[in-house]
Parts: structure tokens; sequence; C-alpha cells
């Protein structure tokens, strides 16, 4: 009787530790791994990713190149060009320069030295036209460029311009005959370019078709009114390569270069012939002079009222005129070496100006 009790109450026991539940305190933990190290700028798993600042440079990032302008420039320079305010009107005209410089960064702009002057203005591309500095610049195929042939221009991409012979009513395009040149194979003075002898006669009259192969495609047109002396470099067949080189007029010392009817040639009895231009001038120097202590901004008048054009160096002399507003009129009468006579005329309806005590200062 007392051993079954026992037993009794032993499973009795054992089913009440059976059914007590464990601590709350230590529940049992299941078997996790270390979450693994996030990259640099990346977000751990379960995180909100925050956006980087505005302002945060990308460590990726490349900088782009700074762009790159066409700057051509010429020392010593011979000419006869206008000059414009940066509104647009001629205010003087120049014939020579000590330093000539045209950049087309940020549009066009053209500075010059010269008569104790540093001008920075705004030319158009008729004002100031180009030249190429070699015999390879060649227009559709059938019209080069001499080194003395003005070139229309226009700023490209990068350092290099657009650019294209002046129109002449005797050579008639079929397609805009415009070329992309390398600033560096341009040059703001005209050269000297070496021609063949002519040894034919090109019939005038009526249109004449210039094409760039025998028999090929016409790439311009003559118009002429008479015969023109040219030299017959080929002869395929019925056709004939020629060299017509304009003296005269806006294609002056261009050439066309192609294929023509050889019917149209005939035989010439060469004559010679030639011309040249030059620049007379000279300099002069005056002692006791003092002029302008340091540089000044200059300005003009051209009737838009004042606009500043450049900057009056130091050692330039002034001759003081009226006062114009809260400016004064000068004269500018050049450093103490100058040239005679002046390389810059200033336009009649013109005026140069300078602040009062400038004025005062450049004058002595």
């Amino acid at each position: 009787m007392t051993s079954r009790l026992r037993l009794s109450s032993l499973a009795l026991l054992g089913m009440a530790c059976a059914a007590t539940p464990a601590p709350a305190s230590q529940p049992p933990r299941p078997h996790t791994r270390a979450p693994a190290l996030a990259p640099p700028g990346s977000t751990a798993a379960g995180e909100v990713p925050v956006a980087p600042a505005p302002d945060t440079p990308r460590p990726d990032a490349t900088p782009s190149p700074p762009p790159t302008t066409c700057v051509i420039t010429q020392e010593s320079w011979e000419g006869t060009r206008p000059l414009r305010t940066p509104s647009g009107l001629v205010f003087a005209t120049m014939t020579g320069a000590e330093l000539l410089g045209l950049t087309t960064q940020g549009g066009a702009t053209l500075q010059s030295t010269l008569h104790g002057l540093q001008l920075r203005t705004t030319p158009r591309p008729g004002d100031l036209p180009l030249f190429a500095r070699t015999d390879e610049l060649l227009f559709a195929g059938v019209l080069q460029a001499g080194r003395a042939t003005d070139l229309g221009w226009s700023p490209a991409d990068g350092p290099r311009m657009r650019v294209a012979p002046p129109r002449d009513a005797r050579v008639r395009f079929v397609q805009s005959p415009d070329l992309e040149v390398a600033c560096a194979d341009l040059s703001l003075e005209p050269g000297y370019t070496e021609h063949m002898s002519a040894n034919r006669w090109l019939r005038g009259r009526g249109r004449v078709a210039v094409a760039a192969s025998p028999g090929g495609p016409t790439m311009l047109e003559l118009r002429l009114s008479d015969r023109v002396k040219v030299t017959q470099l080929d002869r395929n067949g019925p056709h004939a390569k020629i060299a017509w080189r304009i003296d005269d007029g806006k294609l002056d010392d261009a050439t066309v270069i192609g294929w023509v009817d050889a019917r149209l040639l005939r035989d010439l009895d060469t004559r010679g012939g030639g011309g040249g231009t030059g620049y007379t001038g000279g300099l002069e120097g005056t002692s006791h002079w003092i002029g302008c202590q340091t540089e000044h901004p200059l300005l003009v008048d051209a009737g838009r009222g004042p606009e500043h054009v450049g900057t009056i160096l130091a050692g330039t002399r002034v001759r003081k005129g009226p006062p114009r507003g809260a400016l004064v009129q000068v004269e500018i009468e050049g450093p103490a070496v100058r040239q005679v006579p002046p390389p810059l005329r200033l336009h009649a309806r013109a005026k140069f100006l300078l602040a009062p005590e400038h004025a005062t200062e450049c004058s002595r």
C-alpha cells in the first residue's frame, strides 16, 4: 500500500514539472549570423537609405575639359579695317596695329594695340576677312583660295572657323562651298601666292560648267562677259583641266581649277605683266612727353552714348576737350614715339571720352 502511494505521488510530481512554463527572462535564442559590414556609401539591410546632399560631389564624376576657342594673332599688322563699339556702331578706322588678335571666346572679339591704346572691339565677318596660310584650301573641289583672297568666317566648335569665299558674279557655286578650317591655318594678314603662267584663252560669254573630275558633275559655273587667260593643266578626251587665276574683284588671288569642255580653249600668245602695292610711313618722337601715369578705361560715344572700347596705356598723351556729362572729351595724341600718319582715324561723329581726373593726368 505504501509503495503504490509513493509511485502515484512521483507520477503527479513529474506531470506538474512538465506543465510549468520556462521563465520569461530567458527565452530560447535561435542561432543567427552576424551581419556583414556594408561598403562605404551603401545602406545595411532594413535601414532607410538617406539621399546625399545636393551639393555633395559624386566620387566618380569627371570634370569636363575646358572649352577650346579660336585665337588668331598677328604682329605688325597692316590693312584698313573699321572698328565697332559693343553696340555695333563704327567709330574709327585703323590702318595698322602693333599687335592684332581675334578670339571667339564669348563671341568674336578683336583686340588691337595701336597709337598708345589697347582696343577691344566687336568685329563682323565683313569687317575683318581672314586669309589662308597655305595653298591647300579648296572650296567645292574647284576653287583654290589664294593667300590674299578675302575669306568670310563664322566661329565653329573648338579651335576652328567656318570659312567661305566671297560672292562674285562671275563664279556661281552649285552648292554652298563653306568649309571648317583649323584656326592655325588662317591668318589676319594676306600673304603671297605663286601662280602659273597662262597658255590658253577660255572663251567667254555664256555659262562654262566646271567639274572636279573629267565628265563629272558641275561644281560651279563661270559666267564671263569676255574671254580670260587660263593655264591648261591636263587633257582627257573632250575634257580639259584648266586653272584660271582671278586677279581682280572680290575673289582676287583665287584660282578656279577644274575640268571644262576642251572646245572652249584656244592658243594664247603669252604676254607678261604684274604689279604690287606697298606701305609708306614713318615714326616721329617727342621729348618731355609724360602722358598717362597708368592705364585707364577708354570710352567712345559714336551716337548711342558712352561705350567702353578698351584702355589708354601708360605714356599716351591726350588733348583735353569740353566736358560731356560726367566725362571729358579727349583727342588721342599717342605715345612719345608714334607712327606718322597715325594708324587710327576717328570718325567725325565719334568722340573719345575719359574720366575728368584721367583726362587731366594724361594731358601733361
